[in-house]
């Protein structure tokens, strides 16, 4: 029997199809505004976190419409992964983002002070592969194909992102952060190859 509350695919793919227009938009956006100015302005912050309000929502929105079936051991343990998965993706978000002390910091309004020390040894990045990693691991837990398709649309819009990031921050750090791309992966291990 079909859920009367469930989203149609339709609906899905619809709504996927904009925010992913909308999210290139913004992207560029924030390009130009760092190659311009060297940070964002707060109407582009605004969109920003809007974008991420939207995402997160539509995330929930999937999980929740999402009902695994059958309890064999294989599903109880894809469960449990993607739970666990999910966790260690929270406590790498929250670890990356706890180094900022302000929300201009976190907004890429301001750069004060080359971050290193914490989850910063193991990523450049722990903010976004920490969340990345929870929403996947929320997706598998849940078996949700949408959800999935979200997690996969956030790693995408932050692989665009990053090295527009890395270019910002070079010219201001200088030295210290080629040393920095020189012995941090991009990522999580995933290479050690500056700009990699």
């Amino acid at each position: 029997m079909t859920d009367p509350h469930a989203l149609s695919p339709v609906v899905v793919a619809g709504f996927l199809a904009s925010a992913s227009g909308t999210t290139a938009a913004l992207l560029r956006r924030m390009r130009r505004e760092f190659e311009a100015h060297g940070q964002l302005s707060t109407p582009t912050v605004a969109w920003m976190y809007g974008t991420y309000g939207v995402h997160a929502a539509a995330t929930a929105v999937a999980l929740r419409q999402s009902r695994p079936r059958g309890r064999t051991a294989g599903s109880r343990l894809a469960t449990v992964a993607g739970y666990g998965l999910a966790a260690a993706g929270t406590a790498m978000f929250i670890a990356g983002m706890s180094r900022f002390t302000g929300a201009a910091q976190v907004s890429g309004m301001t750069d004060d002070q080359l971050a290193v020390g914490g989850a910063y040894r193991w990523s450049r990045n722990p903010q976004y592969v920490g969340y990345v990693a929870a929403l996947g691991g929320l997706a598998g837990a849940r078996r949700s194909v949408p959800a999935a398709g979200l997690a996969a649309g956030a790693a995408a819009a932050f692989a665009w992102w990053v090295p527009v990031e890395e270019r910002h921050l070079a010219p201001v750090f200088g030295e210290a952060y080629q040393r920095y791309l020189a012995r941090t992966p991009r990522w999580l291990g995933m290479s050690r190859r500056p700009g990699a």
